[in-house]
C-alpha cells in the first residue's frame, strides 16, 4: 500500500552518513518506495547541520560516529531548532551512552547496523505518519481558530 504523503506537502529527508555506499543505498530505499519525497544528503554531521538549516527537511537520518561533528551532536543541535524534526539513528555501535545520549536528546528512532531494510521502511513509514498526523492537526487548529473569529465578530 503506498503511504499517502497529504497533507503535508513537500516532506523532505536528510541522509548524513559519512559512508558513500551507504549514504546512497539510504537514498535508494527511501527513493523506491517514496520516489515523491525530496532527499538530500550529507558526509558528515557539520555538513548535515549546514544542509538542515538551508533545506529544514522533516526527517534527518544520521550515523552517530562522522568526521567534523558525530550524529548525537547534531541531531541535538538539530532538536534545539526545532524538536518536531524526527531523527533516526542509524548505528553499528550498541554501546548503551551513546543510546542514552540518543534518547537525552530525543531521538525518534534508534536502528542498529547492518541495515534491516524492511524495519528501516517500516521506520519511515511511521515517520511520514506522525508527520502528516501533526500537519492534520495543526491544519484543524487554523481552521478552528478561523472560525472562532467569526463568532467573535458576529455575537449572537
Amino acid at each position: 500500500m503506498k503511504q499517502q504523503i497529504y497533507p503535508k506537502p513537500g516532506i523532505s529527508i536528510l541522509c548524513v552518513e559519512d559512508d558513500p555506499i551507504n549514504r546512497n543505498l539510504l537514498s535508494l530505499l527511501i527513493a523506491q518506495k517514496y520516489p515523491e519525497i525530496d532527499i538530500h544528503s550529507a558526509e558528515d554531521g557539520r555538513a548535515g547541520l549546514e544542509l538542515y538549516e538551508a533545506k529544514r527537511p522533516d526527517i534527518v537520518i544520521t550515523d552517530i560516529r562522522m568526521p567534523l561533528m558525530d550524529g548525537i551532536r547534531m541531531a541535538g543541535k538539530i532538536k534545539a531548532v526545532n524538536p518536531e524534526t524526527v531523527i533516526i539513528v542509524i548505528s553499528a555501535y550498541s554501546d548503551t551512552s551513546y543510546m542514552l545520549d540518543a534518547i537525552e536528546i530525543g531521538v525518534n528512532y534508534y536502528v542498529m547496523k547492518p541495515l534491516d531494510h524492511k524495519r528501516f521502511i517500516s521506520v519511515i513509514g511511521k515517520s511520514i505518519t506522525g508527520i502528516n498526523l501533526l500537519w492534520q492537526v495543526r491544519t484543524q487548529e487554523a481552521e478552528i481558530q478561523r472560525l472562532a473569529s467569526f463568532t467573535q465578530i458576529c455575537p449572537n
